[in-house]
């Protein structure tokens, strides 16, 4: 590939070690055959979000949970597109 992965790796390195700049740094690897609830879970738990009470709400009531805690906080966000290649290898 053309370093992509690498590339996502070293920004996200830099803002998780980077003190007050952001609130919360989400990466989000998604994949042809994504699971919204699954990304959700995720993302949930990097902003605190992870008893099982949170776990079991619906898909617009975790998108609304994440919203009102990111709305007003810096945070950086950003996702890798994975997708499946021959013999189960992943490739970006």
């Amino acid at each position: 590939g053309v370093g992509k992965t690498t590339l996502l790796t070293q920004i996200n390195k830099k803002f998780s070690t980077t003190p007050n700049i952001f609130y919360v740094v989400i990466w989000a690897l998604v994949s042809k055959d994504y699971d919204v609830v699954n990304i959700q879970d995720s993302i949930g738990e990097n902003i605190g979000f992870s008893n099982n009470s949170w776990k079991n709400k619906s898909v617009d009531q975790k998108a609304t949970d994440i919203y009102r805690v990111l709305c007003n906080k810096k945070f950086v966000s950003y996702a890798a597109k994975w997708k499946l290649e021959r013999k189960s290898k992943w490739s970006v």
